[in-house]
Formats: C-alpha cells, sequence, structure tokens
C-alpha cells in the first residue's frame, strides 16, 4: 500500500456508504451571470480559510461565511459546502450536497463526477440511477480519467446497467496513464498477478511496478520499497531489492533524516530478516517523528511505528498486504477508495495549497 498523505486523508473521509437519501430534483443548475468570470479559474486565498473553521451546516457562523462565498461563486468554498452537507445527518442535507456537487461541477472534474457516482448508487427511481451513471460514461467517453477509473470497477463487478462499451482492463491502463492518481501502480499490478479481466501477467506487473518505482524519487522509490517489503505471495522484487530501494532514499543527505523513509528503511531490513538493524532503524523513525510531528496525523503514525518496532523486536516483518486476491473484494475496495478520494477533494478544497 502506498505510504503517502493521501492514506490518511482517505481514512479521515466517510465512504459512501450512507444509509438513504432523496435526491429530489435532476436538473442541472444554473449558473448566475456574476459567478461566470469567477467560475472560469478557482483560486484559494485568505478569505477561504474560514471554510476550515466550519464543522458542520447547522448553527454555524463559519459555515455561514462560507456559504457566501459558494454563493458568490467561490468553486473551493462550493465544494467544502458539498461537503459539510455530505457529513451531516440532517433531513435534507444529502441532496444539499449533490446541488452543490453539481455548481462546482461546472468548473472541476472530481466534484461532477462524485454528483454523478451519488445520483447512480443512490438515487431512488430508476430514471435517477440510469442518469447517473450514464454522467459516469458521457465523463469517461470525454476523457475523465476518474470516470475510466470507475467505470472499470462498475464492469468488473458486473453492476454496469447497460452493455459494456470498453475493455475495463483498458480503462484503468488509460487512467493511470493520465497520471492522475485514481488508479494506483499496486492495483495494476495486483491486476495482472492474479489475471483480473485477463491472462495472469507477470512480466507486465514487474515492468509497472520498476518503472514506477523510478519515475519520482524519492516519493516513488520509498512506496515500491515499502510495498515490497509489506506484501505477501509477490512473484516478483526479493526482500533485497526492497532494502536496496530504501538505503537509495537514505543514502541521499536531504532524506536521511525524514521519518517515514526511515520507517521503511527499518520495514526492508526485517524483511530480510536483519531485526538488529530493523530495531535500530524504527527507534530512530520513532525519534525523528516525535520530534518533527504534531496532529492527528502524527499520533496515528507513531502508533503504527511503536506497533512495528515491538514486531522487529519479536523477530517479526511487517506484512500488511497479500497480492493474491479476491477479484470481487478488490474490486469493491477500488471502488471505495476512488469515492473516499474524490469526498476527500471536496473536504480538504479550502486548505492552503
Amino acid at each position: 500500500m502506498i505510504k503517502n498523505i493521501l492514506q490518511y486523508i482517505v481514512g479521515l473521509v466517510i465512504v459512501l456508504s450512507v444509509v438513504y437519501w432523496l435526491i429530489g430534483t435532476t436538473e442541472e443548475p444554473e449558473l448566475v451571470a456574476s459567478e461566470q468570470v469567477i467560475l472560469q479559474e478557482p483560486y484559494w486565498d485568505t478569505d477561504l480559510e474560514v471554510c476550515n473553521q466550519a464543522k458542520t451546516p447547522v448553527e454555524d457562523s463559519a459555515f455561514e461565511s462560507c456559504l457566501a462565498l459558494a454563493k458568490n461563486g467561490r468553486v473551493y468554498a462550493q465544494m467544502r459546502v458539498a461537503y459539510l452537507y455530505f457529513d451531516s445527518s440532517e433531513e435534507g442535507h444529502l441532496q444539499e450536497s449533490y446541488y452543490w456537487m453539481q455548481r462546482a461541477g461546472h468548473v472541476l472534474e472530481e466534484p461532477l463526477l462524485l454528483s454523478k457516482i451519488m445520483l447512480f448508487s443512490y438515487g431512488t427511481t430508476d430514471e435517477d440511477i440510469e442518469k447517473g451513471y450514464k454522467g459516469i460514461v458521457d465523463l469517461s467517453d470525454k476523457g475523465h480519467s476518474g470516470a475510466d477509473a470507475y467505470l472499470a470497477t462498475l464492469y468488473f463487478l458486473e453492476e454496469n446497467i447497460e452493455q459494456r462499451m470498453a475493455n475495463p482492463l483498458w480503462l484503468l491502463e488509460k487512467s493511470y496513464d493520465s497520471g492522475k492518481g485514481y488508479v494506483s501502480p499496486m492495483e495494476l499490478v495486483t491486476i495482472y498477478v492474479n489475471g483480473f479481466g485477463t491472462d495472469i501477467n507477470i512480466e507486465r506487473a514487474s515492468k509497472l511496478l520498476f518503472q514506477y518505482a523510478d519515475e519520482n524519487f524519492p516519493f516513488s522509490t520509498n512506496n515500491t520499497a515499502w510495498f515490497i517489503a509489506t506484501t505477501e505471495n509477490l512473484p516478483f522484487g526479493s526482500p533485497q531489492k526492497a532494502l536496496d530501494l530504501a538505503l537509495s532514499v537514505i543514502e541521499d543527505e536531504r532524506y536521511r533524516e525524514t521519518y517515514p523513509y526511515v520507517d521503511t528503511l527499518a520495514a526492508a531490513y526485517a524483511a530480510t530478516g536483519d531485526f538488529d538493524n530493523a530495531v535500530k532503524e524504527q527507534e530512530r523513525a520513532i525519534q525523528l517523528l516525535k520530534e518533527e510531528g504534531n496532529g492527528e496525523e502524527a499520533q496515528r503514525d507513531l502508533d503504527s511505528f511503536l506497533e512495528r518496532l515491538e514486531q522487529f523486536r519479536s523477530h517479526q516483518a511487517a506484512i500488511y498486504n497479500d497480492i493474491k486476491a479476491d477479484s470481487e473484494t478488490f474490486f469493491e475496495g477500488m471502488k471505495k477508495r476512488i469515492e473516499s478520494g474524490l469526498l476527500g477533494s471536496l473536504k480538504y478544497a479550502t486548505y492552503q495549497p
């Protein structure tokens, strides 16, 4: 699993497993003339910081200020408002969330796609569901990489309500090549190793992973090292390869004291059976985290770092993944991850870039 900031975002947002809701009108909202210029280029400034203070759309002065920005055409405020309505349990708020997703979706692809997914998944009439599904297909036809990936999961899960119009694996490859992050290299590796929708292709899986490792040093290099070190039944990439990749990051003086990378190095040592060095590096990672980290994310990291330290002291490697997967479980998880990522784009839209 990729170790990066998106992991905790995905962990914080609510997956689209809500109870029930009424869409109400499915007509596209009209844009007022005063919004037209503003909507051409979404932008961030300090005005949007008030949106981050808003926790609920009920009796919240910060929310009222954010809502005013949204009504004035500020796209990122519209996204934050959509999230806050979505996160609320009040009657009618999911309909409001859908409305603001559509408004922001006139400019940005993420809220637009999410509005179609909500309509397809939770519409209360066949007409709503069909409109949502066709909206996803239309976005895919227009080259939206998120729609490509999501539509592919529907095909693999046989949840499409119309005849399949494209090879789902081709859609996933196309989305991955876009570089938008809707499909991870590890997901494609899993697909090819297991032969989901295609023949098992270990050579293709290996090529994808190691191309990724070289693409964006040290980020992708570290992620690849972590994946190899913590994954069972991977038919290529030895624990030594994970260690070599992790060392290549740490040996760069710019990243020698970066605690997530030191954590990966410890896991790689453990994967090779060198638990003395694993303990040593894990202790160093914990110390660096305590010096540099703060907030909820740092506390979650510290808990997991300490857990791994105890594993290494007990001569146990840190194994979190198995490359052998069940197709339905895998694609259901992938679909939920895309939904969660889109929700995250709403929740954090007003955070300073």
